[in-house]
């Protein structure tokens, strides 16, 4: 509390001194370069210093970076004319690669920016090793770097393929083989039948849907792996979301809902509850809807087919059965696919608590 009246005590003398002109705060040296960083350095420290060269004191409120990693230390005692402070500045290496160009920018009195500081460098990497490299353990001594690919949308007529590794860490060859478990018929793989011992090999996936392609929504595809012929317990698993191709036509449709939080409130455990949410369509170009997927106990009028004309607005329901779900707090998202080019997902959140 003590700290807060604090704050709020130098936040009004700031604003009050500021009125009898601009900062006079002056940086002599706002840039610093760290030079080459090894990634397992520890953490790297440097003192900036802050000089008041103007008639009335300055209050720094706030310090923000662009990074995690580079952290300020400050104070916000009021620097008095022709005094100085320190804005110490650390950066943590641990994960960063390459040139890194860290920006931080000092906030005065009503929160206006009064200067930059910035940290350079370049992180030199440490060699992964092969377990950080492939971290997805297959079996027989096959890693994958990822078991998991999550392209988020994809468009008709475009193809956006993401590559992954595999690596045969053992001293025998082993054939492997990605059986398909569930198929959306839409994804291309590419993968090795055979690692030698020691061989490190590329997989390339990829979307693949037409022009024109009535496929919206979800698409999901999950494979097993075979090495040797014996399945492992490891799954491979790509997802993705349809969408029409981009449109540049003048003309457009434009989704705007009044809210992106759908709430129940209470609802008694195996009754049923029902409400109304509006959509509008502040285009000049007829809203279509694609694609309506929805969590399991729910319903709607909204469905795949529906369209809003360009400048109207349309009511639907939405409906939860409660019979199957467990008691307590219930928080799901629906997905709504649109031919809207700039909004064509809207993914409201729906909240129910369920009682007795």
């Amino acid at each position: 509390m003590e700290k807060r009246l604090y704050i709020t005590f130098i936040s009004l003398l700031a604003c009050t001194l500021s009125l009898f002109g601009q900062s006079g705060l002056v940086i002599p040296s706002s840039v610093w370069d760290f030079g080459t960083i090894a990634e397992e350095s520890e953490i790297l420290r440097h003192r900036f210093v802050v000089r008041n060269t103007g008639k009335v004191p300055e209050v720094i409120l706030d310090v923000t970076a662009t990074c995690g990693c580079t952290k300020p230390s400050f104070s916000r005692k009021p620097i008095l004319p022709g005094e100085e402070t320190v804005i110490e500045v650390t950066f943590q290496p641990a994960g960063q690669r390459g040139v890194i160009n860290r920006t931080l920018t000092l906030f005065g009195d009503r929160h206006q920016v009064i200067g930059r500081l910035t940290v350079r460098g370049e992180v030199i990497p440490r060699k992964r090793t092969i377990e950080e490299q492939f971290p997805v353990e297959v079996g027989k001594g096959v890693r994958l770097s990822s078991n998991h690919l999550p392209f988020g949308t994809v468009s008709h007529g475009e193809i956006s393929p993401v590559e992954l590794r595999i690596i045969n860490t053992d001293s025998r060859s082993h054939h492997i083989r990605f059986v398909p478990e569930e198929q959306s018929g839409a994804l291309e793989l590419q993968a090795p039948a055979l690692l030698a011992p020691g061989e490190e090999k590329r997989i390339v996936a990829g979307y693949m849907l037409p022009a024109g392609s009535r496929t919206y929504g979800s698409l999901r595809d999950t494979y097993y792996i075979e090495v040797d012929g014996v399945r492992q317990l490891t799954r491979f698993a790509a997802r993705a979301i349809a969408i029409d191709a981009p449109d540049n036509r003048e003309r457009r449709p434009e989704l705007k809902s009044e809210s992106d939080l759908l709430r129940f409130g209470e609802v008694h455990h195996g009754g049923s509850a029902t409400l109304t949410f509006r959509l509008h369509n502040e285009g000049d170009a007829q809203l279509a809807i694609r694609a309506v997927e929805l969590p399991a106990g729910m319903s709607s009028t909204l469905r795949a087919g529906e369209s809003i004309p360009a400048g109207q607005a349309r009511d639907y329901t939405l409906t939860i059965e409660t019979s199957e779900a467990d008691f307590g707090s219930l928080v799901e998202r629906l997905l709504v696919v649109t031919n809207d080019p700039k909004r064509p997902l809207w993914q409201p959140r729906v909240v129910v608590f369920i009682i007795e």
